[in-house]
């Protein structure tokens, strides 16, 4: 019998559903209008997104957050659709005299979904009631009825004209994503509605008014693929003057970016190699702020099974927990036991060390409580394992070396705890070395005759040496002393923001030939002075760090729950926007890699390796 073209035929099949080839149009979801019996959508929607090169997917409302979520992650991108107007109980109004129909189960739904889909950084776009609905899901507030509600009277918005025709124009503001699609400063647009943004949320920025003062275009003040349009573009594609083909062309854009990067997510092992979250979960020390929470759940962050509710506003937000970590895309998170540097005494030594065991004890009780979905590790064939099995992994490190005190002996309980780096100070000098804080005033000038000792140990072991945090003299030392790489895990370029916690390019320099790594810091003190840092400041620091050492060298080290995140990247939920952000900037794939995970991975490797040829040696 002659073999058959495909030995299995179903498997090929699935193989081909589950892994987009390159040359598939992005799949774009629509929201569906509702009328309580069936699904409803205007052909004018899917007609224009496939113009623009989109894949159209048609979504009713439906129950079941797991399904949603389902759906969500096979989609590129997603259109919010107009309809009736909102229930007013949803806004915590009474109903408005001029209230049309509206439907609650569309309304709870989109909700939902859109909520969602801002979780999982999709690129969203939102039409007429779109719009309205995502000021509403973002925090924002909508007026019920423009003509009898907004302070100035009120352009007809509800016109009788064709749905092609245009009625009225629309400011466009300049530096927008709406302006630089048309490249205008006003539009020709249709109008279909009675309901409108009265008060914009936060993280949304207007970018286009009609001349009654009505918000008619909205966007991401964080350079999110985020598009609110009070009209109706879609009816406006084929006007052969002022076709609105330009902005599904950008969603469709966005969505293939979007998925690039997810792609790249799935192929690639992404690490974050600093982050300080343990402190919400171990009550071990006072610290400047109070971020103990006796309720914190590693899968959602804090108070999940809380009932204490009127506590939690007393609680800052958790950056880092697993569910942030899948819908980031981030798939390792260096936790370290952050040890406050305290008294030098007898007492004071003896309590940092107890302090920083606790602190690794209620790290891994944290990953315990969820075998399925995270585990430990300390090798990179462990943390591609985990990878591998869908599972997050977690590594364990110690900020400040202080938690040794002077006692070579802790290092070895360390080190059977699973520690991969240690962090030699914090802010103030120790035992071990002194610290940038002070540099004026040094203590050690560089690492002291016992710092000498552990630095050399620690590569024995295999355990990285971190010299974020360290003087310059310190971090010279390190690097002639440690015959293993040698890490920064957080830190920053002193050559664009001036800080005694960054590094400057001879440093950066150093390291690179030493085959270290740079974990770019995100508190925003390191990278910017005098202003709000963005994604933008982070490409300048990678692409600064790269110009000097290389982008072998460069990592990221956000410093979530302990200061870090700026705008767009505020938490591990939104790390996928720095893939997004690299891959617009034009880094290619490989070095995308490298920068999200690689580099770590390889220094780590390297430091092990040293351990077991100095073991094997002796």
């Amino acid at each position: 019998m002659q073999a058959s073209f495909c030995e299995n035929p179903m498997k090929a099949y699935y193989d081909h559903i589950s892994t987009p080839p390159e040359h598939r149009t992005p799949c774009i979801g629509l929201s569906a209008n509702f009328d309580g019996k069936q699904a409803l959508m205007a052909k004018a929607y899917f007609e224009a997104l496939a113009k623009a090169g989109g894949s159209p997917l048609i979504i009713p409302p439906f129950e079941g957050k797991e399904q949603i979520e389902s759906l969500l992650d096979r989609l590129d991108a997603i259109i919010f659709t107009g309809g009736g107007d909102f229930d007013p109980a949803i806004l915590g109004e009474e109903p408005h005299e001029a209230l049309g129909s509206f439907d609650t189960t569309r309304d709870e739904f989109e909700l939902l979904v859109l909520r969602l889909a801002l979780d999982k950084q999709l690129p969203i776009l939102g039409i007429c009631r779109g719009i309205q609905l995502i000021n509403l899901g973002m925090g924002g507030t909508l007026y019920q009825d423009i003509y009898s509600q907004h302070r100035h009277k009120c352009i007809d918005h509800s016109q009788t004209a064709a749905r092609s025709e245009s009625s009225h124009s629309v400011e466009i503001f300049p530096e927008t994503l709406i302006h630089s699609l048309f490249n205008r400063d006003k539009l020709a647009v249709n109008s279909f509605h009675h309901q409108a943004i009265r008060d914009l949320a936060d993280g949304l920025k207007v970018s286009a008014l009609s001349s009654d003062g009505i918000i008619e275009g909205i966007e991401s003040v964080h350079e999110k693929p985020i598009m609110g349009l009070q009209w109706h573009p879609e009816c406006l594609v084929t006007n052969k003057e002022d076709s609105m083909l330009p902005v599904f062309e950008w969603l469709v854009k966005e969505a293939l970016l979007y998925r690039d990067c997810r792609t790249l997510c799935r192929e690639t092992p992404t690490l974050d190699s600093h982050c300080d979250t343990a402190l919400y979960f171990t009550n071990e020390q006072t610290i400047e702020e109070e971020l103990y929470s006796p309720d914190f759940d590693f899968y959602s962050g804090i108070s999940a099974r809380s009932t204490k509710v009127s506590s939690l506003p007393l609680i800052p937000a958790n950056k880092l927990d697993l569910r942030k970590m899948q819908n980031g895309g981030l798939d390792c998170a260096i936790m370290a036991a952050y040890i406050k540097q305290g008294k030098r005494d007898k007492q004071g030594l003896k309590q940092a060390g107890h302090t920083c065991l606790n602190m690794l004890k209620g790290i891994k009780a944290q990953v315990a409580n969820y075998p399925d979905l995270a585990g430990l590790a300390r090798k990179v064939s462990e943390i591609k394992k985990l990878k591998s099995e869908g599972k997050k992994a977690i590594l364990l490190a110690i900020e400040n070396a202080y938690a040794l005190g002077a006692n070579l002996k802790l290092l070895d309980t360390f080190d059977k705890a699973g520690v991969c780096y240690i962090t030699l100070c914090h802010n103030g000098h120790n035992d071990v070395c002194d610290s940038a804080s002070d540099e004026k005033h040094p203590e050690h000038h560089g690492l002291s005759p016992f710092g000498k000792e552990l630095v050399s140990a620690m590569a024995a072991k295999g355990i990285l040496a971190d010299v974020s945090h360290a003087s310059e003299k310190t971090f010279y030392d390190v690097l002639e002393i440690c015959p293993a790489p040698v890490i920064a895990s957080h830190s920053s370029a002193k050559a664009l923001c001036m800080h005694s916690r960054n590094l400057s390019d001879e440093q950066i320099l150093s390291l690179s030939k030493n085959n270290g790594y740079i974990g770019l810091c995100l508190y925003e003190g390191f990278l910017v002075k005098n202003r709000p840092a963005g994604i933008k400041d982070v490409l300048a620091h990678i692409n600064h760090l790269r110009s000097v050492g290389g982008v072998e060298i460069i990592g990221i080290g956000s410093d979530f729950d302990g200061g870090g995140g700026i705008p767009g990247c505020q938490n591990a939920g939104e790390y996928f926007n720095l893939l997004r952000a690299l891959k617009a900037e034009g880094y290619t794939d490989e070095e995308i890699s490298l920068i999200v995970g690689g580099n770590f991975l390889r220094t780590l490797q390297l430091a092990q390796l040293y351990a077991e040829n100095h073991k094997k040696a002796l």
